[in-house]
């Protein structure tokens, strides 16, 4: 009698197996729709999608008349457009047409939340094309070659410089009522459209909600213009104080408006040395008597070493005692510059809001508008819709409502 073979590979028969044998049923086939059905209807839910022969079919789901808004609605066929879609690139649509029987008007189904009339890129791409160039000073080539590389979209960058053109907007900031604090100044670029000459935007920032709360171009920064300018933007607002560099053209204008007017720090510091290289210069005499004036400076600018005018008020009253002490350009920038403004110097002192230095709008332009970016620009459109781009982004990371 054979015995029996009790290996385990005799215990199942010759059957070739497939992955399938080992699952009860398979997987029913995905009902769902296409990925990109999905996300037309997600931004707009008042669409309904359906693709025939490659193109994507767009109609309403609830229709009235936009003139009369009845909903007694005959349907007309279909017009042919293409859309760019982010992630999914230049898709063709077909977008039903209607007309109402009341009366009479013939209109198409709104996909105004997905593109905007007369344009194939979607206010998606829109979005992000303005979002990359408001973080950085992108060119218009690197963010066309910047969605082909990361999400597959063909766009030329004739079309994204339209979109920035178009953003137009002026932007304004979520704040009702001004601080009263500010600082001004103003920005030199070169718009062809106004001037082959350099043209400025004057801006006034709010210091104590870290933002610029109006801005304007202008041709010529003359003091008609300045008081023009900060009288409108600070319309119906608090005029507290102001702090500005030493631009004589801004003097009259801000002291007619009724501001504390406080001198920039720094720029007080940086006039002076301009004051003593020039003496130098124009008096023939060596290098060296730059070094030996600014010895005399440190003793000027002890006016920033108290804790109230009256104080200052000594300190100057004392440099005029000891005047002839000085040489003759340190007398002239104590008689000139710090005796008649000393006020001007040091408002700062016995108010922590006003801002000693003109920092924080030379730090928003350096932001909005850096050095290392050409300042010329063909349009005032042009510069203002990056501007505003820039400002926007500015206000969301630092302003303080």
């Amino acid at each position: 009698m054979k015995s029996q073979n009790t290996s385990p590979i005799n215990n199942y028969d010759d059957k070739q197996y497939k992955l399938d044998d080992y699952f009860d049923e398979l997987p029913k086939q995905c009902s769902r729709k296409e990925y990109i059905e999905d996300k037309i209807e997600k931004l707009n839910s008042n669409l309904t999608v359906f693709k025939l022969n490659d193109t994507y079919h767009l109609k309403q789901k609830h229709v009235y008349c936009p003139e009369c808004y009845s909903k007694d609605i005959n349907e007309k066929g279909y017009y042919s457009r293409g859309i760019l879609l982010m992630d999914y690139g230049l898709v063709g649509c077909k977008i039903k047409r209607y007309k109402c029987k009341h009366c009479g008007n013939d209109f198409s189904a709104d996909i105004s939340s997905i593109v905007k009339p007369n344009f194939t890129v979607s206010n998606e791409v829109l979005d992000i094309v303005e979002t990359y160039y408001s973080i950085d000073f992108t060119s218009v080539r690197k963010i066309r070659e910047f969605f082909e590389k990361v999400h597959g979209i063909k766009i030329s960058h004739q079309e994204i410089q339209d979109i920035l053109v178009d953003y137009h907007i002026h932007f304004n900031p979520n704040i009702k009522e001004y601080s009263g604090y500010y600082a001004f100044d103003a920005l030199w670029i070169k718009i062809k459209e106004i001037s082959d000459k350099y043209v400025f935007l004057l801006a006034l920032v709010d210091v104590c909600h870290d933002t610029i709360v109006a801005y304007k171009v202008v041709e010529h920064e003359t003091e008609e213009e300045v008081l023009k300018f900060l009288k409108e933007a600070t319309s119906n607002q608090e005029r507290k104080a102001i702090t500005t560099d030493l631009k004589p053209e801004y003097m009259s204008p801000i002291n007619a408006l009724g501001f504390k007017h406080q001198f920039c720090k720094f720029h007080f510091k940086q006039n002076n040395n301009r004051i003593i290289r020039k003496y130098v210069k124009d008096n023939n005499l060596p290098e060296e008597k730059i070094k030996e004036y600014k010895k005399f400076l440190p003793e000027l600018y002890e006016i920033y070493d108290v804790k109230t005018q009256t104080e200052v008020a000594k300190i100057v009253k004392n440099l005029k005692k000891k005047i002839n002490d000085f040489p003759e350009v340190i007398q002239y920038i104590i008689n000139e510059k710090l005796a008649p403004y000393f006020k001007n110097l040091t408002y700062f002192l016995e108010n922590a809001k006003i801002e000693s230095t003109s920092n924080i709008i030379e730090r928003i332009f350096e932001d909005l508008a850096p050095k290392h970016v050409k300042k010329c620009y063909k349009t005032i459109k042009g510069f203002l819709s990056r501007f505003n781009l820039k400002l926007k982004r500015w206000d969301e990371r630092n302003a303080i409502y």
